[in-house]
């Protein structure tokens, strides 16, 4: 194991200090974790398998690294594929879905997508639109949905 003196332990806090600063520097958030965590807004499950007709039913975690609580907002996108032809964003978009996010901790926003009966088998990305603490982040994220054959 290891075992560190307090000028060791002083030294290591100092130097993160300043990593966390400089980081800070480079991403337009209030906090340098938005810029390292690449999975501060992520899908749960990340993928899975359904029928047509069925719903894919899904969670996106949004995790607050801000000192104090943030608004968020997110809604499941359907790929083109699931539509006809030239059918809207809206109707192939789930209801947006709110919360407020309490600071450093995560919160989990449910959605579902119907897949609609003509779904052709086949692996699907999901986009996931985004908006936090007042900016819009469009398919900022992503679910897979794998359409099985009946």
């Amino acid at each position: 194991a290891w075992q560190f003196s307090a000028e060791q332990i002083a030294f290591m806090r100092a130097n993160l200090a300043e990593r966390e600063r400089l980081f800070g520097e480079l991403f337009p958030w209030d906090h340098a974790n938005y810029g390292m965590d690449e999975w501060w807004i992520r899908p749960h499950p990340y993928e899975q398998v359904v029928k047509p007709g069925q719903e894919a039913k899904l969670a996106v975690v949004v995790t607050n690294h801000s000192s104090g609580a943030q608004t968020a907002r997110c809604r499941a996108v359907a790929p083109r594929a699931w539509g006809a032809e030239g059918t809207s964003l809206a109707a192939r978009a789930a209801e947006w879905q709110s919360a407020s996010v309490p600071a450093k901790k995560e919160r989990p926003l449910p959605m579902a997508l119907r897949v609609p009966f003509t779904a052709p088998p086949g692996r699907y990305v999901v986009a996931i639109d985004v908006e936090y603490a007042g900016r819009r982040l469009p398919q900022f994220s992503e679910a897979i949905v794998v359409v099985e054959p009946e």
